[in-house]
């Protein structure tokens, strides 16, 4: 399932809306992300919330998914072409919404990932 976000067209938008993370691809889909995450670039790691995050994910704008790492209840690993890698923790503990994350297909179809 996850293979499939590889064939998708590059990240042109990321949206920061009040409590989750959107980020917009350029053939419609979308990731929401409900969870905590961290995001890693140039040997950096940020936090969600923390200083350089934000700048670090819209610095991935362009860039595709080259790499998915799933690992069931712990996280879901984005690597983007541009070097950046998005960890999104799949902990039960970690939950903030009913979903970890979402998938947002070009069809209209959503697909929830729940912990």
């Amino acid at each position: 399932m996850f293979e499939e976000l590889k064939n998708w067209e590059m990240l042109s938008q990321v949206w920061f809306v009040h409590d989750y993370v959107q980020l917009q691809f350029h053939d419609d889909h979308t990731i929401n992300i409900y969870n905590p995450f961290v995001v890693e670039s140039s040997g950096n790691s940020y936090a969600q919330g923390e200083f350089g995050y934000a700048d670090t994910l819209v610095g991935a704008i362009g860039s595709t998914i080259s790499n998915i790492n799933y690992k069931q209840f712990a996280q879901l690993q984005l690597s983007f072409s541009c070097g950046t890698i998005l960890k999104i923790h799949l902990s039960k503990g970690l939950v903030n919404f009913p979903e970890a994350f979402e998938l947002g297909l070009s069809n209209g179809q959503h697909i929830e990932f729940n912990t």
